[in-house]
């Protein structure tokens, strides 16, 4: 967990070390975090129990969204720092953000995302990626049609 205590300890945060946070924690037990899905016109509403003790690592969003803290306690990174936060957080979360969080109670982290898609595989293509490979591949491809766009 040395990764982990350098990550809170540093005063600005990269996505590039999140993802090496996240390799370290995939050598550890996994815990079980379960997801519920909720669907409304247009909007996609995904949230997490995520048990006091966890260190979790989101993807990478593809899309801006809104992530709220519903319950709990957790340190989590905001604009580029780990910040201590309660249950009533709110953030808008930009395109390119992996989110790396400590878990300090027992927490629901709550996201919501603009879409009019309801299968959840699908959901899952459209708005994160895996690696920041994918992630780079996606923002080629969008700058590739808005330079379309232009011409």
């Amino acid at each position: 967990m040395k990764a982990l205590v350098a990550l809170l300890e540093a005063s600005l945060v990269t996505r590039q070390e999140v993802t090496a946070l996240e390799t370290e924690m995939k050598k550890l037990p996994q815990v079980e975090i379960p997801v519920a899905h909720f669907f409304s016109k247009g909007l996609y509403v995904r949230a997490v129990s995520i048990p006091k003790g966890a260190v979790t690592v989101g993807k990478i969003h593809k899309h801006e969204c809104i992530s709220i803290l519903a319950k709990g306690e957790r340190s989590t990174l905001v604009n580029g720092k780990i910040v201590r936060v309660s249950a009533g957080f709110i953030q808008v979360t930009p395109p390119g953000f992996k989110r790396a969080s400590f878990t300090h109670e027992d927490s629901v982290w709550v996201t919501a995302h603009a879409t009019e898609e309801r299968d959840i595989a699908k959901l899952e293509d459209e708005l994160v990626c895996d690696t920041e490979r994918d992630y780079q591949d996606f923002c080629r491809v969008i700058e590739a049609e808005a330079a379309e766009c232009l011409s």
